[in-house]
């Protein structure tokens, strides 16, 4: 770490770039090169774990790209067994796979994230009338909001305090109008000016995804994911669910609809659980592919031997389970303490490219070392949504008109699921729109009578209930 950090000091001061932009390549580079190994052998192993214990795990995923993606990781590991002696002559094509099913994975990610959003709308309306049919769990409201008290404030943090209440207020009673939602929303776009294009983009992006609502800030509105190859096994499902009438559902209805919705929810959570650990792995091939590219030298260390052992040992599955577990152990163990390191490396290319400006406009070799090493922090941040090839031209300037229109298609789907003709549903849809606004309370006192409010105004004794019971899970599953 001392000796990062003292080159990129030397940089962020603009002091002999000539001198120290290839000291702090060299090091940069080899450091996420060490890292991108350990993720993707910790990352390979977990998903062959989980496919010898379940060796249809990824069949629900697969469905939904059309490909085996698992075989397809399975190449690209074995691209680098093959080339172990020199990862830099592993071919082309093998590196534009990997980018292939890095943007491939994006794209169903999307998918899942926005079908998911819509099951959960129906699992908020299953939870507001399961106690219509099964005893009522005798909570107390004072004593769930005493507890919900000492939990909110338990850390003192305010950003603490307000990330916990986006997940407990939207359990509280609905007791908001669509318009007072709307006119929120509203306040709170109005708040991004021209320099804000990218975050405005992700708080849009965050409230449609909250309502299930398709949006992608590269693509807009209601994308097509037919387009990307991706076959639609849910939305017919959701859609189904969200139909039901779960203001007045009887026994039998509720019955039929629980069970439909735990079908639907088992197989999304298949799909959901698998997604993350091929982002990983993809993402870590990619990283280590760019390092190569950046004259990284893999080979002639005990570490990397070994690396490329336990992958040559999960690829040919000739391994002993409990034997392979204390071997990974050690790899953990470095990936914490290089970890810190790599975060604060990537905390320093805005300041380091700031201050050598006119040097890398004139020259190509530190531009693309720059380029390469912002791509790399980006993947080993394990964001799910990194662009590979971000278009020079990109216009990240917020105006007026695109505000405005971006800001209208929102409100025009929002009015009209916050309209849906069964209530418990729309309570729903405003639940989640609150998750995603700003915290208006400045008191604890506030917070409290704000839920001492709704469930006195709460007149369905189900929904109270249902209420309480997801405010216990809340509190109690994450304390």
């Amino acid at each position: 770490m001392k000796i990062n950090s003292r080159i990129a000091g030397r940089l962020k001061s603009g002091y002999e770039p000539d001198n120290n932009f290839p000291l702090y390549f060299e090091n940069t580079f080899a450091l996420y090169a060490k890292y991108a190994l350990i993720k993707l052998v910790l990352n390979y192993a977990s998903l062959k774990f989980r496919k010898k214990d379940d060796p249809m795990v990824d069949e629900e995923f697969d469905r939904i790209c059309g490909e085996d993606i698992s075989a397809g990781i399975d190449s690209l590991v074995k691209s680098i067994t093959d080339n172990a002696e020199d990862i830099s002559k592993i071919p082309e094509d093998m590196i534009n796979e990997a980018r292939r099913l890095h943007d491939r994975l994006i794209n169903v990610q999307e998918y899942l994230l926005i079908n998911s959003s819509k099951l959960s709308k129906c699992e908020y309306a299953l939870n507001r009338i399961e106690y219509r049919f099964k005893p009522s769990g005798q909570r107390s409201v004072r004593g769930i909001i005493d507890e919900t008290m000492m939990y909110l404030f338990e850390d003192k943090s305010d950003l603490v305090i307000n990330d916990k209440l986006s997940f407990i207020i939207p359990q509280v009673p609905v007791r908001i109008t669509k318009q007072r939602v709307l006119q929120r929303v509203n306040d709170v776009v109005k708040l991004y000016d021209e320099d804000t294009k990218e975050a405005f983009d992700y708080y849009i992006y965050r409230v449609a995804g909250a309502c299930g609502i398709n949006f992608i800030p590269s693509k807009g509105f209601d994308h097509d994911f037919a387009l990307d190859g991706i076959e639609d096994i849910y939305s017919k499902d959701c859609e189904q669910l969200l139909g039901y009438k779960y203001s007045s559902l009887d026994k039998e209805a509720y019955e039929e609809a629980d069970g439909r919705f735990k079908d639907l929810s088992e197989r999304m959570v298949n799909a959901n659980g698998i997604c993350p650990v091929y982002e990983e792995i993809v993402n870590s091939l990619i990283n280590v592919f760019i390092c190569a590219g950046n004259n990284v030298q893999f080979n002639g260390t005990k570490l990397y031997e070994e690396i490329v052992n336990i992958l040559k040992e999960l690829l040919n599955g000739g391994y002993e389970e409990e034997a392979l577990y204390e071997r990974l152990g050690i790899f953990e163990g470095i990936q914490e303490e290089d970890g810190p390191e790599c975060e604060y490396m990537a905390s320093q290319i805005d300041d380091i490219r700031a201050a050598n400006e006119e040097y890398i406009s004139g020259s190509e070799y530190a531009e693309k070392g720059l380029k390469d090493i912002k791509l790399c922090s980006m993947l080993t941040s394990s964001s799910s949504f990194v662009d590979l090839e971000p278009s020079a031209d990109k216009d990240d300037r917020l105006s007026e008109e695109y505000r405005n229109e971006i800001t209208e298609k929102l409100m025009e789907r929002l009015n009209r699921l916050l309209s849906t003709e069964d209530r418990i549903i729309r309570r729903s849809y405003i639940a989640s729109v609150l998750s995603q606004l700003p915290n208006e309370f400045r008191t604890a006192e506030q917070i409290r009578n704000y839920m001492t409010n709704a469930f006195e105004l709460c007149s369905d004794p189900a929904e109270r209930e249902g209420s309480l019971a997801a405010m216990e899970l809340e509190i109690r599953g994450k304390a």
